[in-house]
């Protein structure tokens, strides 16, 4: 049986993609970030550009997601996100992750909004979803998708970006 394929748009209502304009961010956000990173024992030294976000739903954009520029230590087909929550004059990396799109979903834990992760090529595509645990986000849930894996595409119609 033969069907035809094609790859839908894995940013559908994305609020931060590695592939959109950004801009440098403050050195209390690279400090976070290189505090983080120091704890591989590996010197970082990526440019780091990204973006406020509203992590809690409450109309603050005070938060932020980050990424490299210039595609610095990026994978094929996605790039290293931090995902930094505010603390007043300091922020925390709450996620880091390698994906391409960062959605803020409505539903929320422990205070924070959940987030779902998607990246992928013409012929996968993977969907994370993370809930807050009160101190980072923990991966709740994953899914892989193959462009010749009907089954798991019709089981989860609701964001499989295959199209049968």
């Amino acid at each position: 049986m033969s069907s035809i394929i094609c790859l839908a748009s894995l940013a559908a209502a994305v609020d931060f993609s590695v592939e959109e304009e950004l801009k440098p961010i403050s050195s209390a956000g690279i400090k976070a970030i290189k505090e983080y990173e120091s704890s591989s024992g590996e010197q970082f030294t990526c440019t780091l550009i990204g973006k406020f976000v509203d992590l809690s739903g409450t109309g603050n954009s005070t938060d932020l997601i980050v990424t490299t520029e210039n595609a610095c230590k990026w994978a094929t087909s996605a790039g290293p996100v931090w995902v930094l929550k505010n603390k007043g004059n300091k922020y925390n990396v709450v996620l880091n992750f390698v994906t391409v799109d960062v959605e803020l979903l409505k539903a929320k834990s422990n205070g924070l909004r959940n987030i779902k992760t998607s990246r992928g090529t013409a012929g996968y595509a993977e969907v994370e979803f993370w809930g807050y645990t009160g101190k980072r986000y923990k991966e709740t849930v994953s899914y892989f998708f193959s462009a010749d894996d009907e089954t798991a595409c019709k089981a989860h119609l609701d964001i499989c970006p295959f199209k049968f």
